[in-house]
């Protein structure tokens, strides 16, 4: 526990100072909030009142502002076997249950992650506690491509499904921010669009992101998204002429910065969220 809260207290620095560097636009920050000392609730509310914040636009319902600073769930082994960080439903949980209590009210989940259900469990204890309530806190989640996870596929239909499963284990009405994973591969996706070896995953792309609409104009996301989209992957969904991303979550750490995206994606109101602000040791290790 010890190592792990070096780890977020950096992250959440390194995040802070990512964020900063890369918004154009201000950040806002809550300051009229009284410390209360005797209550724990009272200072990890504190603490989340004076996070900066940043207004979402585009497919974002008006006026939604998504904390700058949010917990990761996600490692990058799956067994204890294999190098790197591995997250379960144990770990998620834990962390998550101490991160509220800090007052974290970001953070950040996946279908395609194997925690999501200790992810819910502790938001669903912390609730019950009194520590925060729904509306404080600000929940993503993810949908394919989860490669070989079963049910992470792309697809308007293989999407579609992943909802209720999402919704399910987190013990959630909705979610704050709902993206596409990755753009590709469509894993074990059944839709004529992404089936076969293209050149590109253009429709299978394209198909994904009106599933993704329709959930948001259902109401099971305030916000949708992408993660790890490049600039041809963008142009992809920009031709639709639909809705835009609010969010594109890239990895952005001083080994690893696209400035050119950043760019593209702040000339179209698409938030540009930084990921691994202190790079990916645990990747590093478990690929070689």
């Amino acid at each position: 526990m010890r190592k792990m809260g070096r780890i977020v207290l950096l992250a959440v620095c390194l995040s802070m100072a990512v964020a900063e560097a890369i918004g154009h636009r201000p950040l806002h920050a809550h300051r009229d909030v009284e410390v209360y000392r005797e209550s724990p609730r009272g200072r990890a509310a504190a603490v989340a009142a004076n996070v900066s914040s940043v207004t979402l636009h585009n497919a974002a319902v008006p006026g939604l502002r998504m904390p700058v600073v949010g917990i990761g769930t996600g490692g990058y082994s799956f067994s204890p076997s294999t190098p790197g960080e591995m997250w379960n439903d144990t770990t998620a949980h834990k962390a998550v249950r101490q991160w509220i209590q800090l007052g974290g009210r970001r953070i950040d989940a996946s279908y395609s992650y194997t925690d999501q259900i200790g992810v819910g469990l502790a938001i669903k204890e912390a609730i019950a506690a009194g520590e925060v309530t729904r509306d404080e806190l600000f929940v993503v989640s993810k949908v394919g491509s989860g490669g070989l996870i079963a049910g992470a596929a792309m697809g308007y239909n293989d999407t579609m499904v992943q909802l209720k499963p999402i919704l399910t284990s987190l013990q959630l009405d909705y979610v704050d921010l709902l993206l596409i994973h990755w753009p590709g591969p469509p894993g074990h996706s059944k839709d004529p669009a992404c089936i076969g070896k293209p050149a590109t995953y253009r429709a299978c792309r394209q198909q994904t992101w009106r599933a993704l609409q329709d959930m948001f104009k259902q109401g099971a996301a305030k916000a949708i998204g992408v993660s790890n989209f490049e600039q041809n992957h963008l142009n992809d969904i920009i031709e639709m002429k639909e809705l835009l991303p609010a969010i594109n979550q890239v990895e952005f750490h001083p080994y690893w910065h696209e400035d050119a995206l950043v760019k593209f994606c702040q000339e179209r109101n698409i938030t540009f969220n930084g990921y691994s602000p202190m790079s990916c040791p645990d990747w590093a290790v478990s690929s070689h």
